[in-house]
């Protein structure tokens, strides 16, 4: 079981369990469903929970649910909050929570161009499996729809509909605008060198990340040295037109390269910090 394979485990819904058992818990399995889904017969409710449980949001002690030791009620009512635990416990899955496939499944959207070739409710093994030789847990049209659901809603995707076809677009604008007053501490400015190594740390699905590491080296077609992917640069972009960084090009000094998807990559030395606290809070509250 995983995010991905547990099909009733949307954010929303991960989210609505949580801050239920944060007000009104701790509360019986059988009390919690009747609240949640009330004169409903939902046989797989116990799996919401157990994925709430594998998220390290929940826990059951003497048959009763309630919130994990160590987490304040008030917190869950904040979606930033919400977003960011859940980022750090998918960042950090191990094997044996299933949601190890979810990290991977995020690195492999990662390494992928953005465009409109990524149908969401699209069985995407094919080309998982011919681009990796994996499949990441990914097979079928369903898990890769649930991986879109989280991809988005943890600011690492945007989706997109043209009529009846809905798209997936990788672009971690999002995700990086939350990681960078981690990344950048106490600095103003950042070499391209060191920002992409302390966001890697921080983000192991960005390039140099572990989680990437292990997608990347599975890829026949390698990045060059240096040069960062389209989604990665993508965001950067959009961060810099924001205001929230700025990219700069100082002369001889080391270079990180862009890749603009057309035309010459664009050449960034340093990164400086414009985001301020009060600006810093997550952009993206579109309906998971």
């Amino acid at each position: 079981m995983s995010l991905i394979s547990t099909l009733e485990a949307t954010p929303n819904r991960i989210w609505a369990v949580v801050r239920l058992v944060a007000d009104k818990g701790p509360l019986a399995r059988a009390d919690l469903q009747a609240r949640i889904v009330p004169n409903s017969d939902v046989r797989n409710f116990g799996d919401l929970v157990i994925e709430s449980m594998r998220l390290g949001l929940l826990e059951e002690v003497s048959k009763e649910v309630r919130l994990t030791s160590g987490i304040p009620a008030e917190h869950v009512k904040d979606e930033d909050w919400f977003v960011h635990f859940v980022d750090r416990s998918l960042q950090d899955a191990s094997d044996k929570s299933g949601n190890d496939q979810v990290r991977l499944g995020l690195a492999w959207l990662l390494t992928c161009t953005p465009g409109l070739d990524l149908g969401w409710n699209e069985d995407q093994k094919p080309r998982i499996q011919q681009d990796t030789g994996e499949d990441f847990g990914l097979t079928n049209y369903s898990r890769f729809a649930m991986l879109c659901y989280w991809a988005r809603y943890l600011g690492y995707a945007i989706g997109f509909q043209i009529g009846p076809r809905r798209y997936v677009v990788p672009d971690p604008t999002i995700a990086i605008r939350r990681s960078l007053f981690h990344v950048f501490q106490n600095d103003e400015e950042l070499s391209a060198a060191v920002f992409v190594s302390r966001l890697a740390d921080h983000c192991s699905v960005l390039e140099g990340g572990t989680t990437r590491a292990i997608v990347e080296s599975k890829q026949e077609q390698k990045r060059s040295e240096g040069q960062l992917s389209p989604a990665t640069s993508l965001a950067l972009l959009r961060l810099d037109k924001q205001g929230a960084i700025e990219l700069l090009h100082k002369s001889d000094a080391n270079m990180r390269l862009l890749d603009m998807m057309e035309g010459d990559p664009k050449r960034v030395s340093h990164i400086r910090l414009r985001l301020t606290p009060n600006k810093s809070r997550r952009s993206n509250k579109s309906k998971p």
